[in-house]
């Protein structure tokens, strides 16, 4: 009862007042009338709005708040400072200027009261509230409620989205492919130029998407050290209060940082490189499948040694049991090779003599069973059907195969078709919709003329000429 009198004391008021997260002294009352939601938690009050709205901002507060502790192993224990969101609607007299405002306010006489200010209208975006809903969840864990004096917004940047994308990381299944991207271009920015930048510094959104990338990957790096999550914690709460500079509570909490530049670069290029692995949850897109398919279907004899035909020939010769009795090498039988060296599972009549071919062929068997586990779902019982190919090749029944591949093949290019019109029909849909302009794309022609200014730039001596005309004549 207490705390409810507090919140609703505490409420409302000053939605004219700037976005800022500086903290503020405490706002006036507002009336005991005013419509609220309380979180199972207690900490979350949703003021205004509908019901519905206000039951969604509730749940999405508590949804937040167990993502934002499972990124950073944080464990929820009794809150301390208690969070509000006023929702306002578009035709309100006290209109805030953004959709998703956050604030800071100090209460007497101690502790503070974090509040974010929300405008829903056509234009609110989600994951603008997010971010600064997330913002607020790590500056209450910077500031202490022993200390009555109200510390400035010392959060850096490259914390707000790192934290912010691995929460969406996490909620996507952990996706690997911009990491993946990031290792294919080669360039990393080093750790040092994440530390120092902050999202607002990028003028496109290629860039800003790398930012907040590299954010992610160095957050994860820091809670993957020995206590991370501990010195992560004990990090936030010097960002509040101590007057070092960042790099030195960096080198302080985390020990990996304070090394040499060679170790430290190496130490951030492994983390890149284990964030772009492909987790066994993360299925392949039709094209990735394909690729895969056809590398996997490649029959290569040439590789197969001698040892390893007569190791195999052995071990199919031997009899079961306790003890094996291994036979003499006049009972092996002469390997018999044909002049086929490379090709594809659907050229079997020329290399289905060949003593080598059930070697080649179990590897390729196991090959596609590693890939049916994250191909694209209708690819499945495709694979499935060459297995069932390769067993009848294994058994020397090779009646109508040829016929089998064609309509394997035949059903590849089906799927091939089918998801092609889908994509194309996606794409028309969402261009012929479109009721008015919108700047979705503005950040990627910021991103080309950033690319032709770096053009400008290029040198033009005569190595650097002859090595871009080697690129372009060699690339794929």
């Amino acid at each position: 009862m207490v705390r409810s009198l507090l919140l609703l004391a505490c409420a409302a008021g000053c939605l004219l007042a700037p976005a800022s997260v500086v903290a503020q002294k405490d706002p006036t009352v507002v009336p005991a009338t005013v419509p609220m939601a309380i979180s199972q938690s207690g900490q979350f009050t949703v003021y205004g709005g509908k019901p519905t709205d206000r039951g969604e901002f509730v749940n999405l507060c508590e949804a937040l708040s167990r993502d934002v502790a499972s990124v950073t192993g944080h464990k929820i224990a009794q809150w301390v400072h208690p969070f509000v969101v006023q929702l306002t609607v578009s035709d309100s007299p006290m209109v805030v200027q953004r959709r998703a405002a956050a604030r800071v306010f100090q209460l007497d006489p101690k502790g503070f009261r974090f509040q974010i200010d929300v405008l829903l209208d056509e234009d609110f975006q989600m994951s603008e509230f997010n971010q600064e809903f997330i913002k607020l969840l790590l500056l209450e864990r910077m500031f202490s409620a022993d200390r009555p004096e109200a510390p400035s917004d010392q959060l850096p940047g490259w914390v707000l989205a790192g934290v912010s994308e691995l929460v969406a990381y996490r909620r996507a299944g952990r996706p690997a492919d911009i990491f993946d991207a990031l290792m294919d271009a080669r360039q990393i920015p080093p750790v040092a130029e994440i530390t120092s930048a902050s999202l607002e510094s990028y003028p496109d959104s290629v860039s800003r998407g790398i930012f907040r990338a590299c954010s992610a990957a160095l957050i994860q790096a820091l809670l993957d050290q020995a206590s991370g999550p501990e010195r992560f914690q004990a990090l936030l709460e010097d960002l509040a209060y101590s007057k070092l500079k960042l790099e030195d509570l960096m080198r302080t909490h985390f020990p990996a940082v304070d090394q040499t530049p060679e170790a430290l670069a190496k130490w951030w290029t492994l983390q890149l490189a284990a964030m772009s692995e492909r987790s066994a949850f993360e299925l392949l897109s039709v094209a990735e499948t394909e690729r895969l398919l056809e590398q996997y279907l490649r029959i290569d004899l040439s590789s197969i040694t001698d040892e390893t035909l007569a190791k195999e020939s052995v071990a199919d010769s031997a009899p079961g049991g306790r003890f094996l009795k291994f036979p003499k090498r006049s009972a092996v039988k002469a390997p018999v090779k044909t002049a086929f060296t490379t090709g594809t599972i659907a050229d079997f009549a020329t290399f289905q003599g060949d003593s080598r071919a059930p070697i080649a062929l179990k590897e390729c068997d196991e090959r596609l069973n590693s890939l049916s586990a994250r191909c694209f779902p209708l690819y499945r019982p495709i694979l499935g059907s060459y297995s069932k190919v390769i067993a009848r090749m294994l058994a020397q029944d090779t009646a109508s195969l040829k016929a089998e591949f064609e309509e394997l093949a035949r059903r590849r290019l089906e799927i091939i078709t089918v998801m092609g019109g889908v994509t194309d029909y996606m794409n028309w849909y969402v261009t012929t919709q479109v009721k008015e302009a919108s700047n979705e794309f503005t950040g990627y022609a910021e991103a080309l003329k950033s690319l032709e200014k770096l053009d400008a730039r290029r040198r033009q001596d005569p190595v650097t000429l002859y090595i871009d005309a080697m690129e372009r004549e060699l690339a794929p």
